[in-house]
Parts: C-alpha cells; sequence; structure tokens
C-alpha cells in the first residue's frame, strides 16, 4: 500500500489541453507510482467554454470522472455525449476522447490514466 500526501501537489493554470481551447487549471495528485499500474490521476478544472482537444490514447486507458459541471465528450467518430456529474467516461487503449465545458460554471474532472496491463 502506498499513500500519497495531496496537500503538497501543485496546481498549473494552463491553456490550450491537448490542443483544445481556453483555459483550465490541473493539480497532479499523483504520478507513476512505484510498481503501480497507475500512470497519474489529476485533479482538473476546465473554465466555461474551454476544451480537451480531441487525442488518442495509444498505449494506455484513461478515466474521466466529472465531479462538477456539465459537458460534452466527444470519440473518435465525433460523436458527442452529454456528461454530468457523477459520469464516467473510459477511454480504452486506442480509443480517443476530447471534452467541453458547455455550462456557465467551472467543470471539475479526476483524471486517472493508467498503463496497459504487462
Amino acid at each position: 500500500m502506498q499513500t500519497f500526501r495531496i496537500g503538497d501537489a501543485r496546481t498549473q493554470e494552463l491553456s490550450g489541453c491537448h490542443g483544445g481551447t481556453g483555459e483550465y487549471s490541473v493539480t497532479t495528485l499523483v504520478q507513476d507510482p512505484l510498481g503501480s499500474a497507475l500512470k497519474y490521476a489529476r485533479d482538473l478544472t476546465l473554465a466555461p467554454g474551454s476544451t480537451i482537444g480531441l487525442h488518442q490514447h495509444d498505449i494506455d486507458e484513461e478515466l474521466y470522472y466529472v465531479l462538477s459541471g456539465s459537458g460534452v465528450v466527444e470519440d473518435e467518430d465525433h460523436r458527442e455525449k452529454p456528461v454530468a456529474e457523477g459520469t464516467l467516461v473510459l477511454t480504452q487503449k486506442g480509443g480517443s476522447h476530447g471534452l467541453r465545458n458547455t455550462g456557465h460554471a467551472p467543470m471539475r474532472i479526476l483524471v486517472i490514466c493508467l498503463r496497459p496491463a504487462s
């Protein structure tokens, strides 16, 4: 078992996530813990109207868990599905996804990325 002190994590204010538009903030809660399939866990807040650009996951899998706010998630076929608080989005190896905050408030998501099983 490993434990991590989240209070020590640093928040970055950035723009254009994966070629998307607008502003976002991200706090990396944990990255590359020893002996784990977990690549990282991040707390990401997407400003209203901002997007995470459509991007592919060639060798890993990623989860988005919507903590607050609302928006739409896009898949590799450019289909969009609404997401809101309590929605979990799984993008498997080889899949693509993007996200757009369509609400009037910031959209907060927990992002978890996992390495492929060895």
